[in-house]
């Protein structure tokens, strides 16, 4: 049963966040209002106090729309703002209504390549995470494109539109395509040694290895599969922030090529490891809890079938 192609944790991609941007267009009190709601709602975000900041980003917004305010930038970065917290809160939906707002909006300005490459990189993220992959796929690769002919795109923010082009790839079946992608982002990001990686690139890297990792285990190379699991999960191990859910999500993948390779004892200890760093995360995903309970499962059944046959 291919788990890593079948079933799959949250990779956490980064959204690339825009930041709020002064409207002179409002009048002074309700720029003032506006403006104040937009930078409490950004100092939020970055506090991670994500439900609060979305609710301030909401009505920033509707206080532009109500006034009748120009659509001009600061519009599209609201917009924006208000879809990646959308993202990140798990509403999807919201995100793809707002993030498809502003890039028809933008796209009618289309006067900072920059703002217009982030936008289309997050809406690729929605689209992927809402299961529309040839959507997804289209965006990211047109975001890449932009940032491409860009003379001031960095390689951080480029490396993470490249990964996100890859996940739609694999989750669409083109998986040459998509380990090419993963290993030339790893290069650019300079992430093959491990114990060398900040934790900005390393949270990066970790996603790309574990890509790889999907790729190898469903091609039946398990022995690449355990290299890359191995080092998506030792990024994360050093990473200052990695969440629960990360941390789970690579030991269990790791766990169940170990188990391919008739290393037992490892992969139940890396699922025991797994289980309990995934009862510290707070919204817990069921499949991944189920995938950790099977395994268990089939594991314990295993063993008293060979009690049985050596008795």
């Amino acid at each position: 049963m291919a788990y890593a192609s079948r079933v799959e944790f949250d990779d956490d991609l980064p959204t690339l966040g825009v930041e709020s941007y002064r409207d002179d267009h409002a009048p002074r009190s309700l720029q003032d209002r506006i403006g104040a709601l937009e930078r409490q709602s950004w100092s939020l975000w970055t506090e991670a106090r994500l439900q609060t900041a979305f609710e301030l980003g909401v009505k920033a917004l509707e206080l532009r729309l109500n006034a009748g305010l120009p659509t001009d930038e600061s519009c599209v970065r609201a917009y924006v703002r208000v879809g990646c917290l959308a993202l990140r809160l798990g509403r999807s939906r919201v995100a793809v209504a707002m993030l498809e707002r502003a890039r028809d909006l933008q796209t009618l300005r289309r006067d900072d390549d920059d703002i217009f490459a982030a936008l289309l990189h997050n809406l690729g993220v929605a689209y992927r995470v809402c299961g529309l992959l040839d959507q997804a796929a289209d965006v990211t690769r047109r975001a890449l494109a932009i940032k491409q002919l860009a003379r001031g795109s960095d390689e951080r923010s480029y490396a993470v539109t490249m990964i996100s082009a890859a996940h739609a790839a694999r989750l669409q079946g083109r998986a040459k395509e998509a380990y090419a992608i993963y290993t030339d982002a790893l290069e650019r990001l300079d992430a093959r040694d491990a114990t060398r990686c900040s934790d900005d690139v390393g949270a990066l890297a970790a996603c790309a290895h574990q890509g790889c990792g999907y790729l190898r285990f469903a091609a039946g190379d398990l022995e690449g599969a355990r290299v890359s699991f191995a080092s998506a999960m030792a990024l994360r191990m050093r990473r200052c922030g990695a969440t629960p859910t990360q941390l789970a999500g690579s030991r269990l993948f790791l766990a169940l090529t170990l188990e391919r390779l008739d290393e037992r004892v490892e992969a139940r200890q890396l699922v025991l490891e797994g289980l309990e760093a995934y009862r510290r995360c707070a919204n817990a995903r069921a499949r991944l809890v189920a995938q950790f309970v099977e395994w268990l499962q089939r594991a314990e059944i295993r063993r008293s079938q060979e009690r049985d046959t050596n008795s």
